[in-house]
């Protein structure tokens, strides 16, 4: 999983940002390799609230729309398709400097991929196709 966000906060804690997140993996199973790979990236509108007066403890959540796409290859046959995603982050984070903070973070990330729609018409024309991820990320924030 790789999450990444640009964000501008004013000093009534709304803003917004760009997010990217990314998610790859790859397996095994009875001789036969899969990799999967997904990405997204959207604008964002950021609420920060500074929960101490030191302003050390700080909570954010963030939601927005954007481009979401996703490949699977499964030996030597590949697809990808695309469509319209949406997201929903959830944090808290400690500053360890005033430039630096510690955080941890949920994520909600959901696409639907009206290219794959065709597949289903015949075998289940009332389903869309799309997927939704859950994520729990950690990491560092950098203000400039």
């Amino acid at each position: 999983e790789l999450n990444g966000a640009f964000q501008w906060t004013s000093r009534s804690g709304i803003g917004f940002g760009l997010r990217y997140a990314g998610y790859f993996s790859s397996y095994g199973y009875e001789g036969i390799d899969s990799k999967i790979r997904s990405h997204y990236a959207g604008p964002e509108f950021v609420y920060r609230l500074e929960m101490d007066r030191r302003e050390k403890w700080i909570f954010q959540i963030s939601a927005g729309i954007g481009y979401a796409r996703q490949s699977e290859k499964i030996e030597n046959i590949s697809i990808s398709f695309g469509g319209f995603g949406y997201h929903t982050n959830l944090g808290f984070e400690y500053k360890i400097a005033p430039s630096v903070g510690l955080g941890l973070g949920l994520g909600c990330y959901s696409a639907r991929f009206s290219t794959m729609d065709y597949l289903n018409e015949e075998l289940a024309p009332d389903e869309k196709a799309g997927i939704t991820r859950i994520a729990v990320n950690g990491g560092l924030r950098f203000y400039f």
